[in-house]
């Protein structure tokens, strides 16, 4: 009798599978020959506590995660909000840099400067833009005038920024600098 219980043990057909039904619960599915009716099934339950653990310490990470960046994100945001103001505002500076380099030298004065105004979109995209431009003569050899032009503005909170700032030396005709 012993030896029929070895054979039909040798017999059984061994199987492991994981049922998508049962979420994550192993199980071990032991058959007999055909036509015997023999099928054991072994969960192991260790592994259904281990997935809620599991769950539960990759929340908490994630909510880590997502409090850490919120405000670093809100504070790139900020950065490169600034860091646009600041081109578009160098950028109308050497516009209006452009326009007086174009001007003729009898023409560049302190009432023709005082004419110069900063563009509607300038305006509109850099919260209380305030122009100014400078003229100083240079007397001595060569004869020339510094122009300084100066856009100011404030950040969302109200706060004045590092104006954006160009000069440049205009000669008079024939005059060289040395």
């Amino acid at each position: 009798m012993k030896t029929n219980q070895r054979i039909r043990f040798q017999l059984c057909d061994i199987t492991s599978s994981t049922d998508p039904t049962r979420a994550g619960v192993a199980s071990t599915v032991v058959r007999g020959p055909r036509g015997t009716g023999f099928v054991s099934v072994r969960r192991d339950a260790r592994r259904s506590g281990a997935s809620l653990i599991e769950m539960i310490v990759s929340c908490v990470l994630l909510g880590a995660v997502l409090v850490t960046a919120a405000p670093l994100m809100g504070w790139v945001s900020a950065e490169r909000r600034a860091a646009d103001q600041r081109q578009f505002a160098l950028l109308q500076a050497t516009n209006l840099m452009e326009s007086i380099g174009r001007m003729p030298w009898d023409q560049i004065s302190t009432e023709s400067l005082g004419n110069l105004s900063l563009s509607a979109e300038t305006t509109q995209f850099l919260k209380a833009g305030e122009l100014t431009v400078e003229l100083q003569q240079q007397e001595g050899p060569p004869v020339s005038k510094r122009v300084t032009v100066r856009i100011t503005w404030n950040d969302r909170a109200g706060q004045r920024l590092s104006p954006a700032e160009l000069s440049a030396w205009f000669y008079h005709t024939g005059a060289r600098p040395q």
